[in-house]
């Protein structure tokens, strides 16, 4: 059996080198009944946590130490919230470092906005944080140049085309003001079916029905040169790419305003991983966060060679 640190290795080789993929399968765009909602609401919210931290990290990273044009608070709009447990993350953690945040939601799902205001009205955070449903490649949900750090995290592996991808990219950047930030993440769908097998093996939760729905995502995703032409198409300024996290790979797509904090939040103040991990889950988040800070520590972001 391969060691997953040498998985790791070949699988990162692999999607930076590779030009040719599996046909990407799309999934189901929208979850539009209350049965779906909740289940992915259930699965999602222990299982995502360890990527929700280390988004949340470098959301902190990018967040601006003001407002634009002299406000009182600091906008984040988020492009695709699903059942808002990021946005409850985002909100409790940047509270504690500023507290003049106010975050702004959408998602084109009715039944998930609606879990989602259960959700944010369970931590009490209803004061802090609005969802609402809207279109995020389309629907102005904030007003132009006014979000100070517009974020979206495992949103575009669910667009039937790199078309919807490249209208939200461009979206988010009308929506964000002139020095605000931009942070993207999502899957780049490995190159080979045999590799997303190997990914869910090591990173899967070991539920049937969970483990179905990460392949689904994972095939869904695109690769890494889907994402180059993606962006050279979108033609937004200033925009950075890293590859980062050992099993999977995401890619991270972002731009640093000019009055960005920098502020590099200590684990302490995230939320703990789930005490039902595996060993390798564990591990997995473990030397993410370590590569995180460090890329942080040294002015960028972890880019594998």
């Amino acid at each position: 059996m391969m060691n997953p640190i040498d998985f790791f290795k070949i699988q990162r080789r692999f999607i930076l080198n590779s030009t040719k993929s599996f046909r990407r399968v799309p999934e189901k765009t929208v979850m539009d009944t209350e049965s779906e909602t909740r289940a992915y609401n259930l699965a999602g919210s222990l299982s995502m946590i360890p990527v929700y931290r280390v988004f949340t990290k470098i959301a902190c990273y990018l967040l601006p130490e003001r407002p634009h044009n002299n406000l009182s608070e600091l906008l984040v709009a988020d492009f695709g919230s699903g059942p808002g447990n990021l946005l409850i993350m985002m909100a409790r953690t940047m509270g504690k470092i500023n507290k003049k945040i106010r975050f702004l939601g959408s998602d084109l799902s009715k039944p998930m906005i609606d879990i989602a205001s259960e959700n944010i009205a369970s931590a009490n955070l209803d004061t802090k944080i609005s969802v609402l449903k809207a279109d995020c490649t389309k629907i102005e949900f904030v007003k132009r140049n006014s979000a100070d750090l517009s974020t979206s995290l495992w949103v575009t592996h669910q667009f039937r085309s790199a078309s919807h991808v490249i209208d939200m990219i461009r979206l988010m950047n009308n929506l964000t003001t002139i020095n605000g930030s931009i942070l993207l993440m999502d899957f780049v769908r490995p190159p080979t079916e045999e590799l997303v097998k190997m990914v869910v093996k090591y990173t899967g939760s070991g539920i049937p029905e969970n483990d179905k729905n990460y392949i689904n995502s994972l095939k869904a995703s695109f690769s890494f040169s889907e994402w180059n032409v993606i962006l050279e198409q979108a033609r937004i300024r200033d925009v950075k790419v890293a590859i980062t996290s050992p099993i999977p790979l995401f890619i991270v797509i972002y731009r640093m305003g000019e009055n960005t904090c920098k502020r590099i939040i200590n684990n302490s103040l995230l939320p703990p991983l789930p005490e039902n991990f595996t060993f390798w889950n564990r591990f997995n988040s473990m030397i993410t966060q370590f590569l995180i800070e460090m890329s942080l520590r040294n002015g960028g972001f972890f880019l594998s060679e």
